[in-house]
């Protein structure tokens, strides 16, 4: 008895891990845990602009009003430009031959980056704007700043406060910017002493740049910084400005509604009608061919008739 409970007990172990093994496997999308949309692309005025999206081996088209989640990047090729805007209200632009990352903060690669955290009426972001880079952490609460980042090694990476409070969390130490003061750090994360630019370099660097007045949107307070800092496009009658809007959070999908079919009983329908074929137009008539006029003969004379002679009565 012992024997047939034990047996019994073994083939339903093996029935469970049967089924357990004969379950299909997930797809890989649903192994991942879901993640934050951090970002909007906001305009692309230049392309090529590429995106890399969770789970993809490939780059792709990066497309305005797109949603960028944690983990995801873009990457621009030369003279292409991108603006995205993030869930706080801050806005970045990015220049061509540049690449970002974007996780809990943004993480700047390679490139030429304008990123402000100045909402409209002045009013900071919601929390801070925060870009790590090579050199350290970028940070800021209510400011704007320019950002270079050159691939070559031996040049420095240029940090420019444009408005409010910057600062900067190098290997060293932690430095504080503000407004028109300039930081170059070297590739070892060593830094200068902060400068501000003369007013002849910040017009040959940004008085036609296209980061700054290349696009149909303004930074807000951009005009209270082109008066300090003494920096104003040279055409403005041709840039035209809208306000970059805060991207709104992405409504809930509505489940669609299950309608049952329903039941339909065969209606037999009648033949339809056989078409009779339309008459085709009629061909125009050649011209008539007149007939020969064939003449009357003359009329026959009548012959006249002519009686035998009587014969002869014959002589005896």
């Amino acid at each position: 008895m012992g024997y047939r409970k034990l047996g019994a007990g073994l083939v339903g172990v093996w029935l469970v891990g049967g089924c357990y093994l004969g379950y299909p496997p997930k797809p890989f999308s649903s192994e991942l845990p879901p993640t934050e949309m951090i970002a909007q692309i906001d305009e692309i005025p230049s392309r090529p602009v590429w995106v890399r999206f969770l789970n993809g081996t490939t780059e792709r088209t990066a497309q305005v009003g797109t949603w960028l989640r944690v983990g995801e990047s873009l990457r621009t090729e030369a003279n292409a430009r991108v603006q995205i805007v993030l869930t706080n209200g801050a806005i970045a632009r990015i220049s061509g031959n540049s690449s970002l990352v974007l996780k809990p903060q943004l993480q700047a690669n390679s490139g030429s980056f304008f990123v402000s955290a100045v909402l409209e009426n002045g009013k900071p972001a919601d929390r801070d704007t925060q870009v790590q880079t090579p050199f350290g952490m970028v940070s800021t609460k209510d400011g704007a700043f320019y950002l270079e980042i050159p691939p070559e090694p031996n040049k420095k990476r240029r940090l420019l406060v444009l408005h409010g409070k910057v600062t900067v969390n190098l290997r060293r130490k932690d430095i504080t910017l503000h407004k028109g003061e300039e930081l170059l750090i070297s590739v070892d994360g060593s830094a200068d002493k902060p400068q501000r630019p003369s007013q002849e370099e910040l017009e040959s660097r940004f008085a036609k740049s296209d980061l700054l007045f290349g696009f149909s949107t303004r930074f807000a307070g951009q005009s209270l910084w082109e008066r300090q800092l003494k920096v104003a496009h040279r055409q403005p009658e041709q840039v035209e400005f809208r306000r970059a809007a805060r991207p709104a959070p992405v409504p809930p999908q509505p489940t669609p509604e299950y309608i049952a079919p329903q039941p339909t009983t065969a209606v037999r329908s009648a033949p339809p009608p056989v078409r009779q074929p339309e008459p085709s137009p009629e061909a125009p008539a050649p011209p008539a061919t007149p007939e020969p006029v064939v003449a009357e003969p003359p009329p026959l004379e009548p012959v006249p008739i002519l009686e035998s002679p009587a014969p002869e009565p014959s002589v005896p």
